[in-house]
């Protein structure tokens, strides 16, 4: 997705909660979306999206994300670096992400502040 206009730094979206499930030819996060919506979005949840093979690092600008919902994305193998700086992230869920999981399991100082963390067994 591209921005066609004059000034996409300044670009402001109210979106709160964004979902996406069901694309496995996805390969990147719509990032004028969710980075227009860094104030705002208080919930992201990726789901079965097989070609996602990491996760951008202008996540940490998500300011207001509390819940981040990771299902099914087989190919992501670690977060980004700067997950610290998500303060108010209170839920972080991860499930049929081996690889994942055991990167949170190996380097917990990337989830270290967050109160409710459920990952694959």
């Amino acid at each position: 997705m591209e921005f066609q206009g004059e000034d996409k730094d300044n670009l402001c979206l109210g979106v709160r909660q964004f979902i996406i499930r069901n694309l496995p030819s996805l390969v990147d996060l719509p990032q004028l979306i969710l980075q227009g919506s860094a104030n705002t979005l208080q919930c992201i949840m990726i789901k079965n999206c097989f070609n996602l093979v990491e996760l951008p690092e202008w996540l940490q600008n998500l300011t207001s994300l509390q819940t981040l919902e990771i299902l099914d994305c087989l190919r992501l193998s670690c977060l980004p670096e700067g997950m610290q700086r998500l303060t108010v992230l209170r839920q972080l869920k991860i499930q049929g992400c081996p690889a994942l999981s055991e990167s949170c399991r190996r380097d917990q100082s990337k989830i270290a502040h967050v109160q409710e963390v459920h990952l694959d067994e």
